[in-house]
């Protein structure tokens, strides 16, 4: 019997669960959550996570706004995606998170995905497909801008780290 690996894994969480802030409460110095690490690792995206929250993550778009940030594999399919909008009445920042990986690395990155979804103090959706359109409208390019909701998001690629 196969085994259906999905291509499209997508979640969504709270801003702020993607984040730990210094052993003290240090709220001025974000960096990546620990289980955020732990999927970029799965997916082998070679981004420095913590500059990337610390620039991006760290103060929530105003209601009504947000882009989307696009980190992908150089010599891969594996790609992570933020899209960063959240609605006007969304008072959690809600995010969606999404990612697409290839056959040798789903079990790590569905471990370290569940991981993230599981430990998140808002875990709103967790989703697998083949095909989930807000996943790969996220990752395309063409797509953008585009109007959601009377803002014009747009797509910004991270640079991997040097």
């Amino acid at each position: 019997m196969a085994v259906f690996v999905p291509k499209w894994t997508q979640l969504q969480v709270s801003l702020t669960d993607l984040l730990d802030w210094g052993p003290d409460g240090d709220a001025d110095v974000p960096t990546a959550s620990t289980n955020l690490h732990q999927l970029a690792s799965a997916l082998g995206l070679p981004h420095d996570l913590d500059r990337f929250a610390r620039a991006h993550l760290d103060s929530s778009p105003r209601a009504g706004t947000g882009d989307v940030y696009l980190l992908r594999q150089p010599h891969g399919p594996q790609l992570l995606a933020f899209d960063l909008f959240h609605d006007h009445t969304d008072q959690l920042s809600i995010i969606r998170l999404s990612y697409r990986c290839g056959d040798e690395t789903y079990a790590s990155a569905l471990r370290a995905a569940r991981m993230l979804f599981d430990g998140a103090e808002y875990p709103v959706t967790f989703e697998q497909a083949h095909v989930l359109d807000a996943s790969r409208i996220a990752s395309e390019p063409s797509s953008f801008p585009r109007d959601r909701h009377g803002y014009l998001q747009q797509l910004h690629e991270v640079e991997p780290a040097r």
